[in-house]
């Protein structure tokens, strides 16, 4: 029996993503009623500024602080359990479940 992941509330764990991009739109479709332009706020250049200077503090963030870690992560728990996970599980589905001696 194939059942769907199911997130807290028992609804499909897919329930979620759609939620957020129904929220979105409607977001936007309530700003653009009361007039307000999206685009026009994007290029204002306090805006501009704004976002330019956060992009650089989260690139210093990343390039000093948050590189390292992430490696580490990357290459010992993501390669090394999941990937090998996956292709040993691969392997063994090739076998027809019979473990290899």
């Amino acid at each position: 029996m194939n059942q769907t992941p199911r997130g807290n509330r028992g609804l499909p764990a897919q329930a979620g993503i759609i939620k957020m991009i129904v929220i979105i739109v409607i977001a936007l479709i309530v700003l653009g009623y009361f007039g307000y332009n999206l685009r026009e706020i994007i290029n204002s250049p306090d805006v501009s500024e704004n976002l330019s200077y956060s992009g650089g503090l989260l690139t210093k963030l990343w390039d000093n602080f948050l590189v390292a870690p992430a490696t580490w992560i990357w290459d010992n728990i993501i390669i090394d359990i999941v990937w090998n996970g996956l292709q040993s599980l691969l392997q063994l589905s090739k076998n027809g479940g019979v473990v290899p001696q």
